[in-house]
């Protein structure tokens, strides 16, 4: 949190410093301040603005330091295609002040190799904001450090991964990931020492061959919080996350439903890693027998506390094996096939009905007079508070009904 504060203002102080700085209108007949976006970027001075103009554009552009390229319409108008093969639609090297990419629909630039990505951030401050990425291959490639923050945009039928993280650690909040593909991580994947913060995100109908619907994490100390995970697959194991190679995840208080793996439906935790899993609601994940809600093996590690497991049809909720262990505590257990596979439950696990007040209608919240809502030893369990119940006013708890 208190990194993507830090980038916030930075790009907030980059903005204040525009005030006198001139905007290069572009119009995709050619005429404007510029003949075509990249001579727009390449006349800019830092402060400067590019603004596009409704229209389709097929460039390959290399960003400036401290100018920021604007839509004037947004996505739904302004449409640009890279059209050579083995570059970026955009690529930004070694910007140190901050840019701003923002209100564009990306369309069908592949890339290829060896600079893959749609955007391509190499060790480099952007601010990636209010863009629709369709059709990619793959949309942003973050490569070594740089305060990268992407945030708010829309990334539809991509793949592999939307966002693929080498050595970066982007902070990426309130998007909407959507029919993604791939091997690993439909949405999100992250390799070489990658930490990203990763917070109020959708992640919904991804689907990949081996690992990780959603997101797949090889080593690096990822932050996961507040996001909602639905219907994700994954053929191999961890259907909306997997978490391997001495990775040390934070997972908390994010919402999982519908999703599927061979192993682990929602999380799995593999090769020396760590996971800590708390405060989150997991509902109706995994129909496969012999699979598992939260899968932990190979010398493993997980911690979980204060979850809502439910639902886990023809699996476990919490599975150990292969040398892995968990340390649980404070979770409710309902209605899954087996709750516990391999770990020993938590000294002050429950198993009792957690009252969501519509989970098959998207609302997750817990009925005033949910075991869940005030636990008397546990507090609140679960990634939601009180929504629903049968009186509108005044404070309606667990403990108050005992």
């Amino acid at each position: 949190m208190r990194r993507s504060i830090v980038i916030t203002l930075v790009f907030v102080l980059f903005a204040f410093g525009m005030a006198s700085a001139r905007t290069w209108r572009i119009f995709p007949d050619g005429s404007g301040d510029a003949p075509w976006i990249q001579a727009g970027l390449d006349t800019a001075s830092a402060g400067d603005t590019v603004l596009v103009m409704p229209g389709e554009y097929y460039e390959n552009l290399y960003m400036k330091d401290e100018v920021t390229l604007l839509s004037d319409g947004g996505w739904e108008v302004t449409r640009l295609q890279g059209y050579t093969h083995g570059l970026p639609a955009i690529w930004c090297r070694h910007l140190v002040n901050g840019a701003v990419i923002a209100g564009l629909s990306i369309e069908r630039s592949v890339g290829g190799a060896p600079f893959y990505g749609a955007v391509r951030c190499e060790s480099s401050m952007v601010r990636i904001t209010a863009n629709r990425f369709y059709d990619n291959g793959i949309p942003i490639w973050c490569e070594g450090s740089g305060l990268c923050e992407i945030v708010d945009n829309q990334f539809i039928s991509n793949g592999p991964a939307a966002i693929h993280c080498e050595g970066a650690s982007p902070f990426i909040q309130g998007n909407s990931f959507q029919g993604g593909s791939g091997s690993w991580g439909g949405a999100i994947f992250c390799t070489d020492g990658s930490s990203p913060d990763i917070a109020d995100n959708l992640f919904i109908d991804n689907v990949v061959q081996n690992q990780g619907g959603a997101i797949a994490c090889r080593g690096g100390s990822p932050t996961i919080r507040q996001n909602r995970f639905f219907e994700n697959v994954a053929w191999g194991s961890g259907g909306a996350i997997h978490c391997r190679e001495a990775c040390y995840a934070e997972i908390e208080g994010n919402i999982f439903r519908g999703n599927n793996a061979n192993n682990g439906d929602a999380i799995q935790v593999s090769w020396d890693s760590h996971a800590v899993i708390s405060g989150n609601t997991f509902y109706n994940n995994g129909n496969q027998p012999a699979s598992c809600c939260i899968g932990c093996n190979n010398m493993s590690v997980v911690e979980v506390s204060n979850c809502i497991i439910t639902g886990s049809d023809g699996i476990a909720a919490i599975r150990c094996w292969d040398g892995s262990s968990g340390v649980l505590d404070c979770n409710d257990l309902w209605d899954n096939s087996v709750d516990y596979d391999g770990c020993v439950p938590g000294p002050n696990d429950f198993h009792l009905d957690p009252m969501l007040c519509d989970p098959d209608n998207g609302d997750f919240q817990l009925d005033c007079l949910s075991p869940c809502a005030d636990h008397p030893v546990c507090g609140l369990v679960g990634a939601l508070d009180v929504g629903c119940g049968p009186t509108a006013s005044g404070p309606c708890t667990w403990g108050e009904i005992k």
